[in-house]
């Protein structure tokens, strides 16, 4: 991928819910890549993601923040459209 190109991506939004959540994907977003070359989470609906860093703290990720090796697993994508 180029800087300024996105990516659209079909995940589950809801695992930040606890026991309200049901599994599987249930919405769809944008990564893109900045400048640097850094992948950005782009959801438009405010949905944070909670991960822990590679020190084991706590972290959350928010709309348009760059993306780090620890997160990725967090995002729960079922399916990438080009």
């Amino acid at each position: 991928m180029k800087p300024g190109q996105a990516i659209q991506v079909w995940a589950d939004t809801d695992v930040n819910k606890g026991n309200n959540s049901k599994p599987g994907p249930n919405h769809y977003y944008e990564i893109s890549m900045n400048s640097k070359g850094e992948f950005v989470y782009l959801n438009h609906t405010g949905e944070a993601v909670h991960y822990k860093d590679e020190f084991g703290k706590p972290q959350i990720l928010y709309h348009n923040s760059r993306i780090p090796r620890e997160a990725w697993e967090k995002l729960r994508i079922f399916r990438i459209y080009k």
